[in-house]
């Protein structure tokens, strides 16, 4: 004897349960990222990058000076950005910069922000470089990656 459920209730409606929607990936950001602002789309390199924050690179190509942002000499994420990028100890970095403001060679003008501060700035700031952790950086931030340290 073959029943279904209609046959033993015939008024029943049978429902069956929605399927449920498939999770949406997220997809964890890690690493430090540098960014630009979005109206900035010049490519950079990590050779340029080092440039920029060495002060040997001081103008956008439209002529813009670049208004550098530096993350706290005491920051992980500084003291990774320093000897990835800059192949040199944040502490070395900081050295190299007071020697350039002290003999009145510096041109870029750095700034040391907190993450989310930085985002900002650079959002803010069509000349801005700064560098933060991939995971500060959200959907609706209006900046550009230039450059990926994993």
């Amino acid at each position: 004897l073959d029943l279904s459920l209609q046959d033993l209730v015939p008024s029943a409606t049978v429902v069956m349960p929605a399927e449920k929607p498939a999770k949406k990936q997220v997809r964890k950001k890690s690493g430090i990222v540098v960014i630009v602002n979005k109206s900035n789309s010049k490519t950079l390199s990590k050779t340029e990058i080092s440039n920029i924050y060495r002060d040997r690179i001081t103008r956008w190509p439209t002529g813009e000076r670049i208004l550098v942002l530096n993350l706290p000499l005491d920051t992980a994420v500084r003291q990774r950005f320093s000897s990835t990028v800059l192949n040199m100890s944040p502490l070395d970095a900081a050295t190299e910069y007071s020697n350039g403001m002290i003999t009145n060679r510096l041109q870029n003008d750095y700034r040391t922000r907190n993450a989310r501060i930085v985002v900002s700035y650079v959002e803010r700031h069509e000349n801005a470089i700064g560098y933060v952790p991939a995971e500060s950086l959200s959907d609706t931030d209006n900046v550009r990656v230039a450059y990926t340290i994993p």
